[in-house]
């Protein structure tokens, strides 16, 4: 069974143009997402907090570390897995998906400030696979990745 997630993010601060969206997909224990980010500054990280991302989040995986900070607009796919959740978070693929549902769980893309560095963030929120822009496009790639097992 497959569950489908999108966050539509906000820009703050330099980044107050900015926009950006994340869409996921679990599958088999994997989160296969797409990140499509516009006009941004200085971006050089993401990551799915708990938290409203806003206020005061701590991180649960860091999904996307820029080896330099990027301007402009760009888009990346990728995956994750619980393995890769941070030790404050030691949860399942489930236990990731039932703290969006209950509204816990953010993004939030960063910059390289050693303080308040969140620029672009937004709420995770539950979709149907028919709701989201790359919704075919995820799903192609986790059938892909079940038949290379």
């Amino acid at each position: 069974m497959c569950s489908y997630f999108q966050a539509p993010m906000t820009g703050v601060k330099d980044n107050a143009g900015a926009s950006a969206v994340f869409e996921g997909m679990t599958h088999s224990g994997v989160m296969y997402w797409a990140l499509n980010v516009t006009d941004v500054v200085g971006l050089s990280g993401a990551k799915v907090v708990y938290g409203n991302a806003s206020l005061s989040s701590e991180a649960v995986v860091n999904y996307l570390a820029l080896e330099e900070p990027l301007d402009g607009t760009f888009f990346w796919e990728g995956e994750f897995v619980a393995g890769n959740f941070t030790a404050e978070y030691p949860w399942t693929m489930n236990g990731l998906s039932a703290n969006i549902g209950l509204g816990h769980i953010w993004l939030a893309l960063s910059n390289t400030a050693e303080w308040s560095n969140t620029i672009l963030w937004g709420q995770l929120q539950q979709k149907s696979g028919a709701q989201l822009y790359w919704g075919d496009r995820l799903s192609e790639r986790a059938e892909m990745a079940e038949m290379d097992m």
